[in-house]
């Protein structure tokens, strides 16, 4: 196994064990892990297995789950995290190596396990505000000037301050949703 990748269900990258500041990193109770990495053959870095030759599984905080494998020598998956855990070990491991009938070793040695941190109680996010001349304001069924700037507050209420940024993404309709769609 020479590569190993984990993400969760919102795209972001959790195994890099690398990053100092933020890991490990936390994921919601439940969620989906995707899965992703590639093997290949012993000094060579241009020849990879079929999928027919080699098996691989996740090895989760002990419970093995396993992979799919596809051409060139990728495999992947997704596995839904388990409920009632606030840590996780995950680890790939190879089931088989090479064709039926033929058994060849697997030397990828011990792989870095990747910690990962359930957070059991997520962030939650007030309603959504905006500052008006009397104060802030509900925003849900205002109907505001397309002229006039807009700037939404909403308040994040997080006990374990796991994170130090917030991305708030709106549309307005009429504005921002030209089409009417309501995308």
């Amino acid at each position: 196994i020479d590569f190993f990748e984990v993400r969760d269900e919102s795209n972001r990258l959790i195994s890099n064990i690398y990053d100092t500041l933020l890991y490990p990193f936390p994921i919601l109770e439940g969620g989906n892990l995707n899965i992703s990495g590639t093997v290949r053959f012993q000094d060579s870095d241009n020849v990879r297995p079929q999928s027919s030759d080699f098996s691989v599984a996740l090895n989760l905080s002990g419970a093995i789950y396993q992979l799919q494998s596809g051409e060139g020598g990728s495999f992947s998956g997704v596995i839904a995290s388990p409920s009632g855990v606030s840590e996780m070990t995950l680890s790939p491991i190879m089931l088989s190596v090479g064709p039926p009938g033929f058994q060849a070793d697997d030397t990828s040695g011990q792989l870095t396990a990747v910690e990962v941190v359930v957070d059991t109680n997520p962030p939650v996010a007030g309603p959504l505000e905006v500052q008006t001349p009397i104060g802030l304001q509900f925003v849900d069924g205002m109907v505001i000037d397309p002229t006039i700037l807009f700037s939404p507050y909403v308040t994040i209420s997080e006990e374990e301050a796991r994170g130090d940024s917030l991305t708030l993404r709106y549309w307005r309709t009429g504005i921002d949703d030209q089409n009417e769609d309501g995308i």
